[in-house]
């Protein structure tokens, strides 16, 4: 379904993230790093328990993690999901742009007051309000 080699990127690439995070070089506020709290939490579980079988006949069942291969799955899942909407907000977002001529101009004045010819940061951008009530609006 994928190219090879797209497919060798990504799964280099989420290895190399997923060592990363795990020798604690890198931590971040995602889904990746959700999952390997978790992991980390099951395994400090696993270690403290003694009798894992009473734990099992206690509670029914242990908590599962995930694999590198189902990381890679759901990270890819999360890559597709968001190619979709994304490309339907922007084009609801442009429909918008090029049907009403005077939220075109209100956004395009509020961009040039704000950001002009200097450069684009978050910061910046978190400072256009009108766009991004038209956005939301899109949304």
């Amino acid at each position: 379904m994928f190219p090879k080699d797209a497919v060798d990127y990504t799964t280099n690439l989420l290895n190399k993230i997923l060592a990363r995070r795990r020798q604690h070089l890198e931590r971040r506020n995602d889904f990746i790093q959700m999952m390997i709290d978790h992991e980390e939490e099951v395994n400090h579980e696993a270690n403290q328990q003694t009798h894992r079988k009473e734990q099992q006949q206690q509670w029914g069942t242990l908590k599962k993690t995930l694999n590198d291969k189902e990381i890679l799955s759901q990270a890819v899942v999360f890559l597709l999901a968001g190619y979709e909407t994304t490309s339907i907000l922007m084009t609801c977002f442009f429909y918008i742009m090029t049907t009403e001529p005077v939220i075109q101009e209100k956004v395009y004045e509020e961009i040039r007051q704000e950001i002009g010819d200097g450069e684009v940061t978050h910061e910046k951008l978190n400072q256009l309000s009108y766009l991004d009530m038209v956005i939301s609006e899109t949304l």
